[in-house]
C-alpha cells in the first residue's frame, strides 16, 4: 500500500512537533524543568512579599513574568526558534510511504529515504501525525492531506510498520 502526504513546515507545525516531544520522549525532563521553574517562581513571589522597595520588587517579579511566559508558551517559542533555524527550501515536503520505507522529497528536490525502524514514537493530535526520531527531531504529516476514508487505514499502516502505538497528544 502506498500513501502520499504533502506537508508545509511552518512555525505552527514545528510547535506541534515540540508539543509531541514534550508530551512523549521528553516527558520526564519536562516535568523536572517545570518543577524547578515553579520553585523559582514561588521563591521570587516570597521575596516580593517580604521586600518593600520598588527596585527589589521589580527585580523579583521579572523572573516570575519571564518563567510564566516560557512555561505557558514553550511549544510556540520552540517552534519559532526551530523555524528560524530551518534550512530554506525545505518548507514543503512530499512524503511517499511504501511498505519498506518512506521517502521525503523537498520542494528543492532534495530526497531522503527513511526506515520505519528509525521512528521512536508516533503521536497524533487533531490535525497532524508526528513521527519522533529522537528527543530533538521529528517529522509531521498533515492529516487533512489524507482522505477521511483512508485515514484509519493510514493509522493502522503506520502502527504496523513502525511497531509503535499512536499516542494521542
Amino acid at each position: 500500500m502506498i500513501f502520499e502526504i504533502n506537508t508545509c513546515y511552518t512555525q505552527k507545525e514545528l510547535a506541534v512537533i515540540s508539543k509531541a516531544l514534550r508530551k512523549t520522549l521528553r516527558k520526564k525532563k519536562n516535568k523536572r524543568i517545570n518543577i524547578f521553574s515553579i520553585a523559582i517562581i514561588i521563591f521570587a513571589l516570597c521575596m516580593i512579599i517580604s521586600e518593600r522597595t520598588l527596585l527589589s520588587t521589580i527585580s523579583n517579579i521579572t523572573p516570575v513574568i519571564v518563567l510564566s511566559i516560557v512555561l505557558v508558551f514553550q511549544d510556540k517559542i520552540n517552534g519559532f526558534f526551530a523555524y528560524k533555524k530551518a534550512i530554506k527550501g525545505l518548507e514543503n515536503i512530499k512524503t511517499i510511504f511504501t511498505d519498506d520505507t518512506y521517502t521525503s522529497i523537498a520542494s528543492n528536490m532534495a530526497q531522503t529515504q527513511w526506515k520505519y525502524s528509525s521512528v521512536q514514537c508516533v503521536a497524533e493530535d487533531d490535525n497532524y501525525i508526528v513521527f519522533l526520531i529522537d528527543d530533538k527531531h521529528g517529522q509531521i504529516y498533515d492529516k487533512n492531506e489524507i482522505d477521511d476514508d483512508k485515514l484509519e487505514q493510514f493509522r493502522k499502516f503506520i502502527e504496523e510498520k513502525t511497531n509503535k502505538k499512536i499516542i494521542r497528544i
